[in-house]
């Protein structure tokens, strides 16, 4: 298990480019240890994860899931950004801490690398 600490300049390009590989992967999401609900199994497709600016800063990030009734959650005013990695470089998921200290961790069900993949998610069927 390996995390790496995403510069603050490099978050914008890097969420978009994270949201791309992971869109509509199985994901679950919790603060702290608690987990946000999100359906029964505690799981939803993911849909963005994306940075909301206030001018040249990051003001918040949008964790938003694919489908009718998810509600995106938002992490304000965001400090440091991780990602969870195998030892092979796969992503197993994303941290992002507030400025409270609080931790949002976004993890999947299952991790891969892009290679080992076909390109389409079952949601992009």
């Amino acid at each position: 298990m390996s995390t790496r600490n995403v510069p603050p300049e490099q978050w914008s390009e890097f969420l978009e480019s994270f949201s791309r590989r992971h869109r509509a992967w199985l994901a679950t999401v919790d603060q702290s240890g608690e987990t946000i609900g999100r359906d029964a199994a505690g799981q939803a497709p993911l849909g963005s994860v994306t940075a909301m600016r206030d001018g040249r800063r990051v003001s918040a990030i949008e964790i938003a899931f694919v489908g009718d009734g998810h509600v995106p959650l938002r992490v304000e005013n965001p400090m440091t950004i991780r990602v969870d990695q195998t030892r092979e470089g796969a992503e197993r998921g994303l941290e992002i801490v507030d400025d409270h200290g609080v931790c949002t961790r976004v993890g999947f069900r299952a991790s891969a690398t892009p290679e080992m993949l076909d390109g389409m998610a079952p949601g992009e069927m």
